[in-house]
Parts: C-alpha cells; structure tokens; sequence
C-alpha cells in the first residue's frame, strides 16, 4: 500500500472488499502506513470509519540515524546522557543474545508485568518473531558481571528498527541501564543501514500537544513517554487506523462503535502485553 497510487489503491480496497464477502469476514481493521494520509479519503468512499482503537501505535519518537554515536547521544536529554555514562562507569555490557537470551529475557517480562499490571506474552511470541524475522531482528541483554538486568527486543522494517519490547528486572535502578541498551539499540540499527530507530509509541495526547508547537503537557513528563521523549527523536505522528464490517446487520454498529474505543485502547494494551519496560 506504501506505493500504490489513487488507482491503484482503489483496485487493492476493492478486492480486499470482495475478499471479506467471499469468505464471509465480519470485521476488517487497516491503518495507513507512514506518510499515506492520502489513504484515508479512499477508505471513507468505501465504507470504512476511523477507529479509536489502532492496530499499531499512531504517535511514535523516531530517532535519526544518520548521525555518529557520539552525536546519538548528545541529542538525548541531559538525564539520559548521564544515564548511560553512569552505566558505562558500573561496567554495564550490552550484547547482542538472539535465542540464546529468550529464558532470560522472559524473566525479565516476568519481572515487568508483575510490576506494571500487565498480562505478558508468552516467551515463544518473542521466539517467533526472531525466527520469522531472521537477521532483521534481535535480542539486546544488558549485563553486569553476569546478571542481567533488562532486555529489548528489535525488528527492522523498511527503513527503521522497531523497539518491540523492552524488560527490565526493576533491580539495581542506580546502574541504569536501560539508556545505555537503547543506544546500543540505536548503533545496531545504524550499522545495518536503518534511517530510523523508532520507540513503538507514546501517548498520543502528548505527541499531539508537541506537534501542534504546545509542548509536552504534564501527563508526558513521567512514565514510559517521558522515557522516550528522552532519548533524543522527533515525535512523529502516523495515519489512524479505519474499520469497517461487511455483515449487513453489524454494519451500522460496527460504524457507532469505532469512533468510541478509546476508552478501552489502555486496557487491551495491557492485557497484549504492549507495555514497555522501562
């Protein structure tokens, strides 16, 4: 979808179309890909209603690659420079672990979700990604004398490296090592030619208030968006997701419900386990 033009576009949406008659699918959820906001007019023409509820995150922290690690880490924020050199003073290593790192990175989760409220994916998600993904995708441990501390799992997609996951231990928190990983995220995915290292997400209300030039409001200056705002990228904002149904009597219900998921969007991200770990 990225490339096609109007007609092009068109053809796709309506064979998608004839596809879910055919095999009788009630529901369809698609969300535009980055720089597609041209997407949306088509699929209003078609029947579909903008959703409250993405299929993937539609604020997000980018961070440009094209820059030295030297220049990576003085674009962050001074608490998260500071951070990762007082990592690089405990003797925190960094290592790429692949399958090899799974047990201990579902330790990890284990640890998170107990203390943030979430319900974790099973560690064989994580193992199917490496997998499906081969050498676009890693496992990241950061480790003092053995131990590990905290974990993020990276996937390259066209031209960024996605942050799928993070853990951490919530142990030793004066070693701080989860800017120390995220940098190392960031040369990984530099030295592999990626543009982007993208954060997988913030609190959209935030993303908004910045974009429109208002800042960052108080609910972006605590918890996982502050953590990401700190690591030195540009808020960027993608198209929203759209739904439609193509059963005759889910139609107009379907068409009341999108619009109003917001409320649920928080819930059913903890319950995917869609928490980072910081």
């Amino acid at each position: 979808m990225a490339d096609l033009d109007d007609a092009a576009l068109g053809i796709v949406l309506d064979a998608l179309a004839g596809l879910a008659r055919r095999e009788r699918i009630l529901y369809v959820k698609l969300q535009p890909p980055a720089g597609r906001s041209d997407v949306e007019g088509a699929l209003l023409e078609r029947g579909f209603v903008a959703s409250d509820l993405p299929a993937a995150p539609v604020a997000t922290v980018l961070v440009d690659l094209r820059r030295t690690p030297e220049e990576l880490l003085a674009g962050m924020r001074a608490t998260a420079r500071r951070h990762v050199r007082n990592a690089i003073r405990n003797r925190i290593d960094v290592r790429s672990a692949g399958d090899a790192g799974l047990a201990a990175f579902g330790e990890l989760i284990a640890k998170t979700s107990e203390r943030q409220g979430f319900a974790p994916y099973p560690v064989d998600y994580y193992a199917a990604i490496l997998r499906q993904f081969g050498p676009r995708a890693d496992l990241l441990l950061a480790e003092r004398h053995g131990e590990v501390l905290s974990g993020a799992l990276v996937v390259g997609y066209g031209d960024s490296v996605i942050y799928k996951m993070g853990a951490w231990s919530g142990e030793h928190p004066k070693l701080t090592p989860n800017e120390l990983l995220h940098w190392h995220a960031m040369q990984w995915a530099r030295d592999r030619g990626y543009r982007y290292y993208d954060l997988e997400g913030i609190d959209e209300s935030v993303a908004d208030s910045i974009v429109a030039g208002h800042g960052v409001p108080e609910r972006g200056r605590r918890g996982t968006t502050n953590f990401k705002l700190g690591l030195g990228g540009e808020v960027t904002l993608f198209p929203r997701a759209y739904d439609r149904s193509f059963h005759r009597l889910l139609v107009w219900p379907a068409r009341i419900a999108a619009p109003r998921l917001t409320r649920l969007q928080s819930s059913i991200h903890r319950l995917l386990g869609r928490v980072a770990g910081e």
